[in-house]
């Protein structure tokens, strides 16, 4: 089986990453530094990525996130989620 699921929660200096397989089991969390989630992201089997909406003022890193991811030359379905 292997990985499908990626939640990211984007920070100012910092993105805290979630994989997971598709019955829901974690593969992997890391937290790491904003230029590093492509090369972590790029170690596993990925097709969709949900990103987590921030506050304004850390919503443009998430922006700039997703728009980075997008422009890469994996394809993968970028969606922003809301927490409750």
């Amino acid at each position: 089986m292997s990985a499908s699921v990626c939640g990211l929660d984007v920070h100012k200096d910092s993105t805290y990453a979630t994989i997971l397989y598709c019955d829901g089991r974690i593969v992997s969390q890391r937290r790491m530094v904003n230029d590093k989630v492509l090369p972590y992201l790029s170690a596993y089997q990925i097709s969709r990525i949900k990103i987590k909406e921030m506050t304004p003022q850390v919503g443009r890193h998430t922006v700039g996130m997703a728009k980075f991811i997008s422009r890469q030359e994996i394809m993968l379905d970028v969606m922003f989620i809301t927490p409750r």
